[in-house]
């Protein structure tokens, strides 16, 4: 689902319930603000483990100690595809976040 970065950080009652977001854009200020929205609005609701992973091959499945759910942050999008995507865990919280590039029409369109 496409949205709107103004209509979701001005409207404080967006619902989250997906495990994967694919930000993108060439306002990286914006971008920003968005990602640190969701994260936000997650925190709220449960407590989270917020990770920063390179790429999707260094994700591994773990049951958080001290969180209800993890929130990973990946900046490489070159290696994501649709296999990749059903194999993950949908107890985690993906924000994947880059810049607009030919490279990640493949992502933008699964």
């Amino acid at each position: 689902m496409k949205v709107n970065p103004v209509d979701f950080i001005l409207n404080e009652n967006f619902q989250l319930d997906f495990a994967f977001y694919l930000i993108s854009g060439n306002e990286v200020t914006l971008m920003q603000k968005v990602k640190d929205l969701i994260i936000e609005r997650y925190s709220e609701k449960v407590v989270c483990e917020i990770l920063r992973i390179k790429n999707i091959e260094n994700y591994r499945e773990e049951n958080a100690l001290f969180s209800d759910k993890k929130i990973l942050i990946v900046n490489e999008l070159s290696k994501f595809n649709e296999e990749t995507i059903e194999g993950l865990s949908n107890n985690d919280v993906f924000i994947l976040e880059g810049e607009n590039s030919p490279k990640i029409k493949a992502l933008k369109n699964i």
